[in-house]
């Protein structure tokens, strides 16, 4: 794919994934409006949404060159090395992270909500742990957006918000009015676990070569460890 039209796919997926977010937000507001649950779940929402826009460009800027540099030498089986150590232990600190947050729900929803009343406070709290799993399914999701980006993959990494806010809307026709804002919390984190889900094929397509390993010691391993956090600043 050239990069003109690769840079086009980009650009027209990321304007309809915005069309289905604006959707995504009516479709909410209509069946739920103005209230103390909706106010609970955007409370809930900040956490994982933050992660999709800090780390999600931070993983890739940081994940194509590491990668990349090892196709164009010709030694992809390095390259799957250094991924396949990434995404192990990238893995093992979002779980880590999740683990946390599941405990420190409450706090958390009263660092994030000072002025909820107490039952608004237990709601976001309920709704936090609903979907604070889907930190481990968005970034594991955006290091496959890199691994393919770093193939020259880009139709699936840029169809995958898209489907994230599909899946949404699906889960509040469906769900929002047999179980409510906590239907809505699980359709949530069931878009995150779609957006890491949908580009899989795409590492299937690249014959990716996974392996369970953790290789520290590497030099690129080192390299990306060391650059994720300025860039997640950047």
């Amino acid at each position: 794919m050239s990069i003109a039209r690769a840079a086009a796919l980009v650009l027209a997926m990321n304007l309809i994934s915005r069309l289905l977010g604006f959707v995504r937000d009516a479709v909410i507001a209509r069946q739920f409006g103005a209230s103390g649950a909706t106010d609970a779940y955007l409370v809930a929402y900040t956490v994982p949404y933050s992660l999709q826009a800090v780390l999600g460009m931070a993983f890739v800027t940081v994940m194509v060159p590491a990668i990349t540099s090892y196709l164009v030498k010709g030694e992809e089986e390095e390259g799957w090395r250094v991924a396949s150590s990434v995404f192990n232990g990238t893995g093992l600190v979002l779980a880590f992270f999740t683990i946390l947050g599941l405990l420190f729900a409450p706090l958390l929803v009263r660092i994030l909500a000072p002025g909820f009343e107490q039952e608004d406070l237990l709601l976001a709290t309920r709704l936090t742990r609903i979907m604070l799993p889907s930190i481990l399914f968005m970034g594991l999701g955006m290091m496959v957006t890199g691994v393919l980006n770093a193939h020259k993959r880009f139709g699936l990494p840029a169809f995958a918000p898209a489907f994230t806010n599909i899946i949404i809307i699906l889960a509040v026709l469906l769900f929002g009015a047999g179980f409510g804002i906590e239907g809505l919390a699980a359709g949530t984190l069931a878009g995150f676990i779609g957006f890491l889900a949908v580009q899989l094929p795409g590492l299937q397509r690249i014959k990716m070569r996974y392996r369970f390993i953790l290789d520290r010691e590497h030099p690129a391993v080192r390299r990306v460890a060391v650059a994720v956090l300025p860039a997640t600043f950047a």
